[in-house]
């Protein structure tokens, strides 16, 4: 019964991220909206740089780093850590998933 529900809201999570983001350059005012809501250190002026490579594009930002609670929030739904923090832009949980959606996936080394 867990895997069949686990199942059942992957699919769900997944077609809410598709209706919601369906254009594939979302992801970059995503980006952008991170950086904007990134703590960073006493005097410095925050920095957001996106870098053309042929194959990928690398983004740079000087913030103070992800906290673990930050990293689950990104990987879960609903649980943002901005959620009941006022001067954020993103709260709802949902809206990382379209940096997901365009990373390619590497095959498992055997």
């Amino acid at each position: 019964m867990v895997l069949v529900q686990n199942a059942r809201m992957g699919r769900a999570l997944s077609r809410l991220s598709q209706e919601l983001y369906s254009r594939d350059s979302h992801f970059v005012l995503e980006l952008v909206q991170n950086a904007d809501d990134n703590s960073y250190p006493p005097g410095v002026i925050p920095t957001l740089e996106f870098v053309l490579h042929e194959d990928r594009i690398t983004v740079l930002n000087n913030e103070v780093g992800f906290s673990e609670a930050n990293l689950r929030a990104l990987c879960d739904v609903g649980r943002s850590t901005k959620a009941n923090v006022s001067g954020y832009i993103g709260q709802k949980g949902i809206g990382f998933k379209s940096v997901f959606r365009v990373r390619e996936v590497e095959p498992e080394p055997r």
